[in-house]
């Protein structure tokens, strides 16, 4: 469908400071702690001193995007008039800070034809007292930028980068056709979605990566199983545009079929005469899904730090099980309905004890989650509770903290209650 005018956008999405500030949902992809350099790259940390602390901001956006017709003041933007600006304030009321406010914009200077500078004096006095600052970039002082505000804590920062957007209000989805395993033998499809605003700033990179689990279910129902997909871009397209989160990259890798079961599991279960390819199906994603992605597409440098794994069923005991027993690759790890009765609950018995503690740095953060209805409902949720609370016990997590436990009542075990809690899932990991 046709994009709305910028115009029409810019009264909706003009922020009242206050309510983008700071971002109430930071990205349970990764959800927390991937609030960190996003939209925004911070560079050249600095220290207090005496005097004024000078603080340099570099906008990138391409400027042959502003000579679009239509884009909402006066019949368009033409490359003599058109010109940047930047508002912004105190994070925590709003107030003015380094010479910013949020009602009137200082004109940003064109030094190429994608970047735009200004040099920020900030008063000693005043930020020590206020040490975040946050920022907005807009179109002739009218049009405002969308996505979350942009922070920065002037104690370790004397240069921000930003890359912001004003049109995109959707992300776009990609296949990428026929990856092939030979420690599998076998090939999938990878559907990705890119977030707003990557498609129209070719220098924004997204924050953060998730890996999400039978890729097939997530955005289209024609691929679906049953017809029913969590159609994730309703949830993460307006969240990215409104503020309320990170611009992310999702990677939805499809099962292959029969071999889902072998794959998604640690370990034999001799109920079930199947299981036991996790660790390969995981050395896949990440010596060949990973660097293939960010080969195609611009992602950040994947650590921890910026790369989480979600998925539900035996999805879900997948993603916990690679947080926990590689916790230098994967940071946050979302559990859907997780499939932990598998193998007599290995996972609670075997893997938890050997996973870090939540007191070391290499502690990955859990969301977790079941329904209490269906017929696999009593098998989900009460495995899923003894893990959260061996987690809690013997582990030091706290919930809502670096633990999250969700219990969707009256949820059942399927795609349709999977792609309605998504949205939970990015909420309660990020309170």
């Amino acid at each position: 469908s046709p994009m709305p005018p910028l115009d029409t956008l810019t009264s909706r999405l003009r922020p009242p400071p206050l309510l983008l500030s700071p971002p109430v949902l930071l990205n349970f992809l990764l959800l927390l702690p991937f609030l960190t350099p996003s939209a925004h790259e911070l560079v050249g940390k600095g220290s207090f001193g005496t005097g004024d602390l000078a603080l340099t901001v570099t906008v990138r956006y391409p400027a042959e995007r502003l000579q679009k017709s239509g884009s909402g003041i006066d019949g368009g933007i033409s490359m003599d008039d058109a010109g940047l600006y930047l508002r912004g304030g105190l994070a925590a009321t709003g107030a003015a800070l380094c010479g910013l406010n949020w009602d009137k914009g200082l004109r940003l200077e064109q030094i190429s034809s994608s970047e735009w500078r200004h040099s920020l004096s900030c008063a000693l006095a005043t930020i020590e007292n206020s040490k975040t600052l946050e920022m907005k970039v807009l179109v002739n002082d009218q049009i405002w930028s969308m996505g979350s505000n942009h922070r920065v804590d002037l104690v370790n920062v004397t240069t921000a980068v930003i890359t912001p957007w004003f049109e995109e209000t959707t992300g776009v989805l990609q296949i990428v056709p026929r990856i092939a395993s030979k420690e599998l033998g076998n090939e999938r499809d990878v559907i990705v979605y890119v977030p707003p605003g990557y498609t129209e700033n070719e220098h924004l990179v997204p924050s953060s990566v998730l890996i999400m689990h039978d890729g097939q279910n997530l955005f289209n129902p024609e691929t679906a199983f049953m017809g029913q997909a969590w159609m994730v871009q309703y949830t993460t397209n307006p969240l990215i545009v409104e503020g309320k989160m990170e611009p992310i990259l999702i990677i939805g890798v499809y099962n292959a079929g029969a071999a889902r079961t072998d794959e998604y599991t640690n370990c034999f279960d001799s109920d079930e005469q199947a299981g036991g390819k996790a660790d390969i199906y995981l050395d896949f994603l990440e010596s060949t899904i990973l660097p293939l992605i960010s080969s195609k597409f611009r992602t950040p440098n994947i650590s921890p730090q910026t790369l989480g794994i979600l998925g539900s069923s035996l999805g879900g005991l997948l993603s916990c099980y690679a947080a926990a027993t590689r916790p230098d690759v994967y940071g946050r790890a979302g559990c859907m309905s997780p499939s932990f009765w598998w193998s007599n609950e290995d996972f609670k018995s075997n893997i938890v004890p050997k996973a870090p503690d939540a007191t070391s740095s290499r502690a990955p953060i859990y969301y977790l989650d079941s329904g209490d209805q269906g017929g696999d409902a009593s098998s989900i949720e009460q495995p899923t509770i003894a893990v959260r609370d061996r987690l809690r016990q013997s582990k030091g997590y706290t919930i809502n903290e670096d633990l999250y436990y969700y219990l969707d009542q009256g949820g059942d075990h399927n795609e349709k209650f999977w792609g309605a809690r998504f949205c939970t899932d990015l909420i309660t990991s990020q309170q």
